[in-house]
């Protein structure tokens, strides 16, 4: 077993863990980057709408990291799952 803490992926985060993320920012900021991550499935930095410090802020926040890439594994008939 890990000492790791587990990763937790943007995905993760609902509108109220993004809501405590984003306390310092006035409250549509939440709505904007909650539309940005899961509506149009843009990276921090695109998100246009944003200031570039808070894009910048986003882009570097361990809670925010990108979905970890899912490895093809082949089955026992070698069909890639």
């Amino acid at each position: 077993m890990s000492d790791e803490p587990a990763r937790v992926s943007r995905y993760d985060l609902g509108r109220e863990e993004l809501a405590a993320l984003l306390s310092d920012q006035p409250s549509y900021r939440v709505s904007q980057v909650f539309d940005g991550f899961y509506r149009r499935l843009a990276e921090p930095g695109d998100l246009t709408e944003l200031p570039r410090a808070l894009r910048d802020r986003l882009a570097q926040a361990p809670g925010l990291a990108p979905p970890s890439p899912v490895s093809p594994r082949a089955s026992p008939t070698g069909a890639l799952r």
